[in-house]
């Protein structure tokens, strides 16, 4: 049951996975990696409803490569989300500015296989956490909590190219992620006081990315995409003052982020 139906967003905490490895040659390496990220963020629930916006924030990783080639990456973006959905009832309903955040970790490791000369390929294990806020937008609205675990195949290649003047190192990538578990918090307590929050088990799902940049006199470029699509949760009971009153689920849906991040590594 979903009194209002925001979207359940996305942010992570991503854990370990330690594989012994040699260092890899064919793609030049740093130690740290900073920057800065932006990117257009949109959720639906496809009938329901759907929510958009702009998001903004900070990336970075760091490279060890001994013993082994293990790399730790994270992020954290903030922005405003406009929702475009309905009541229970049907009632139509557009809210403004709702405040996200979504914070992520990752933690990948290279095992001693090339698949292609001058690439890499990464396994790893992650946690991605997104909270949408819309209790401080309108008496209908709540807090929703989003955790996704998940477990990440990556491969990247990098290329020099030298089409005018100096060589420009050129890099791509393409990950495959592997959904493990989602936990889905609904703040319904927000909306009346007597309503129980609910928490909705997720278990089917995937999630995939792509990326392409180049890097010139220590900052890189890239273009990425994220995506996820996943399947109806678990159902959990709605109580109202204690007493049970129905069900309700996180029904299925895809979100999607577009954008731009800017880093410099040393």
């Amino acid at each position: 049951m979903r009194l209002l139906s925001l979207y359940g967003t996305t942010i992570i905490l991503l854990s370990s996975l330690i594989a012994q490895a040699d260092e890899p040659t064919s793609i030049k390496t740093k130690h740290w990696e900073l920057g800065i990220e932006i990117s257009q963020f949109g959720y639906k629930e496809p009938g329901l409803m759907e929510e958009t916006g702009l998001l903004a924030g900070l990336a970075g990783s760091y490279i060890f490569t001994e013993p082994s080639y293990i790399k730790i990456d994270g992020r954290y973006s903030v922005g405003k989300v406009n929702y475009d959905g309905a009541l229970q009832d049907g009632t139509p309903l557009t809210i403004s500015g709702i405040p996200d955040y979504i914070y992520e970790l990752r933690i990948l490791a290279v095992p001693d296989v090339k698949i292609l000369e001058n690439s890499m390929l990464y396994f790893g294990f992650g946690y991605r956490r997104l909270n949408d806020n819309a209790s401080v937008k309108t008496i209908y609205g709540y807090e929703r909590e989003s955790t996704y675990i998940y477990f990440p195949v990556r491969m990247e290649i990098e290329e020099e190219i030298s089409t005018f003047g100096p060589k420009i190192p050129l890099r791509g990538g393409l990950e495959f992620d592997i959904f493990l578990n989602g936990t889905q918090i609904s703040h319904l307590s927000d909306v009346d006081a007597g309503f129980n929050d609910i928490i909705n088990d997720q278990q089917r799902g995937v999630g995939w990315r792509a990326s392409l940049g180049f890097e010139i006199e220590k900052i890189s470029v890239e273009l990425f995409g994220r995506f996820w699509n996943i399947r109806n949760s678990d159902k959990a009971t709605l109580t109202y003052y204690g007493f049970p009153i129905g069900e309700g689920l996180e029904p299925f849906n895809h979100s999607n982020e577009i954008g731009l991040k800017l880093t410099t590594r040393f």
